[in-house]
């Protein structure tokens, strides 16, 4: 499955030559409400998109990967409902419980899917868009 890692220019370089390292969320400014934490909502891991356009909001520069579909321990659908919130705890509690090196999120509403990798070994770097 071909994904997409949008990061800045420093953070680029360092993955190209050191490879993806698991992050914590960081924070983010945004002209509505501020400066808030993006805390990697389905844990701790690299948030990788299969639409390279919806990488943009988090930097500039695009790196291009592949991960195995083998790898993927489980793939969720989301709904964009009032149940979301309960749907993303369940996500959360069941990777981890389950230990998967990573797991895909299908959101419905807008057709596109994130994978999240807990073990960023299993990330192949193809390149930079």
């Amino acid at each position: 499955m071909i994904l997409y890692h949008a990061t800045n220019k420093e953070n680029k370089e360092k993955i190209l030559q050191e490879g993806f390292k698991v992050s914590k969320g960081s924070w983010k400014d945004n002209q509505w409400i501020g400066r808030y934490f993006v805390d990697n909502v389905f844990g701790e891991g690299v948030y990788l998109t299969n639409i390279e356009n919806n990488t943009r909001d988090y930097g500039n520069k695009i790196i291009k990967c592949e991960v195995d579909d083998e790898h993927l321990g489980e793939k969720f659908i989301i709904l964009n409902d009032r149940n979301t919130p309960k749907a993303i705890e369940v996500i959360k509690k069941t990777s981890k419980r389950e230990l998967y090196r990573a797991i895909s999120v299908y959101f419905k509403d807008y057709n596109y899917t994130e994978v999240i990798v807990y073990e960023p070994s299993i990330i192949k770097i193809l390149g930079e868009e």
